[in-house]
């Protein structure tokens, strides 16, 4: 979210596209396994951003599963305050945290 609102952008966020291990999966429901994925702690993959224009340079990298592409950045702010930063989308539709079951956890390096 913090990116999101510094760089005066949208972030769509697709959860079927997120990284989850086998553990995962195996040891936690689907909706508190999407709940860690989201706020929990420990990550073990880099997040970064590539303008449009150079995005073909990273379909190899994506073909091979080097990297996962798990959402776009959108130059237009919603015009609903409560979707400003982050949308998380799943199977095409958009969701509310609130509706996830999700509250907001998780380390600020910031504070």
């Amino acid at each position: 979210e913090k990116l999101a609102r510094a760089s005066g952008l949208r972030l769509r966020i697709d959860l079927e596209r997120l990284p989850q291990s086998a553990a995962l999966a195996e040891s936690f429901l689907p909706a508190t396994a999407t709940n860690l994925m989201l706020t929990g702690g420990d990550d073990y993959e880099l997040l970064f951003s590539v303008s449009r224009k150079y995005q073909d340079r990273l379909e190899p990298l994506i073909s091979q599963g080097d990297i996962t592409q798990i959402g776009e950045c959108l130059p237009e702010m919603p015009e609903d305050p409560a979707h400003a930063g982050v949308e998380l989308w799943r199977e095409g539709a958009r969701l509310r945290l609130s509706a996830l079951g999700i509250e907001r956890s998780g380390f600020d390096h910031f504070a």
